[in-house]
């Protein structure tokens, strides 16, 4: 056998494009439809058309493409969007090196397989919003969490401007052109505790910046780094809570499923429960609001939350 015939031909490996193919094929078998369709937006929308006509070779070689891709990512996506791509690029290299069932794929399916679907009860979310024992702002940030069902990167994009308080009935644009969920956009409406709640963070921001906030300043990510899961578990525990449910500890997401939990427990039907927290949109951008604001206020009202900057 000559040299020649040991070489790889390079036309027949496959490029990155080729692979994603494969890696999709495999996900949709392993996680959930939603985390699929956020996998594949990531990948077509933002990872694809910059890197995938690349052989495998070609992009590793030039290691100034990946950190290129991601600093222009970063000027106009937000940081748990462009964290999220990262984590799925790795996720296909390794998928193209290792073959469609590798170890992080195959790690990252199972996880999702055996982790349950935690429920936080409704009276610990209440004692959380209420407990002195957890800093102001964060029992501010869990009111908006139990009292809109936004998403974490919703939440953490979202700015002053979005916020409409003087109308008939208060309510919140979410994903007004900063959403990393397909930029669409939703009204949520604002409960009187969320607004008390929006009042703090609202105050906090103006001490932190020194100034009035603007409507472009983001409500959160200018006062602090978003709440972690870890950090979610130590002011549940600091509220005298529990921090898990059958061994699993809980995690942010469960804070927005549980939301859902809770409406369909007071009687909300579902097509009112996925127009408040999004789900009609999710799937390929398509926003038809056909639920009224009215009808998501009255199901909202329905939660037994309170919040003060006093505790309780």
């Amino acid at each position: 056998m000559n040299q020649e015939e040991t070489l790889v031909d390079e036309k027949k490996v496959p490029t990155l494009r080729e692979s994603a193919e494969r890696y999709l094929a495999v996900r949709k078998r392993q996680v959930s439809p939603r985390a699929w369709l956020e996998e594949w937006q990531y990948l077509n929308v933002d990872i694809l058309p910059k890197l995938g006509d690349l052989r495998l070779a070609e992009l590793l070689d030039n290691t100034e493409l990946i950190p290129e891709l991601f600093r222009e990512l970063g000027t106009r996506r937000p940081t748990p969007y462009c964290l999220a791509c990262h984590t799925v690029l790795r996720q296909l290299i390794e998928a193209s090196i290792f073959g469609a069932e590798s170890p992080l794929t195959v790690a990252g399916g199972r996880a999702h397989e055996q982790r349950p679907r935690q429920i936080i009860p409704i009276a610990t979310a209440q004692r959380l919003l209420t407990s002195s024992s957890v800093p102001l702002e964060r029992r501010a940030e869990y009111a908006v969490m139990v009292g809109t069902g936004a998403r974490i990167g919703e939440m953490h994009s979202a700015c002053w401007g979005h916020r409409h308080t003087a109308a008939p009935i208060p309510y919140w644009v979410v994903g007004d052109g900063h959403s990393h969920y397909w930029r669409v956009s939703r009204r949520i409406p604002l409960a009187p505790f969320v607004l008390a709640a929006l009042e703090v963070l609202h105050d906090s921001a103006r001490l932190a910046l020194c100034r009035d906030p603007r409507p472009e300043d983001l409500m959160l990510r200018e006062i602090r780094r978003p709440v972690r899961p870890e950090v979610l578990r130590a002011d549940l525990q600091a509220a005298g809570l529990p921090s898990d449910l059958h061994a699993f500890p809980f995690v942010l997401h469960d804070v927005r499923r549980s939301v859902n939990k809770w409406l369909e427990d007071a009687g909300v039907d579902g097509e009112t429960r996925d127009a408040f927290l999004g789900h009609s949109i999710v799937a390929f951008g398509m926003e038809t609001e056909t639920i009224s604001l009215e009808r998501m206020a009255a199901a909202v009202a329905q939660l037994p939350f309170q919040f003060s900057a006093e505790g309780g």
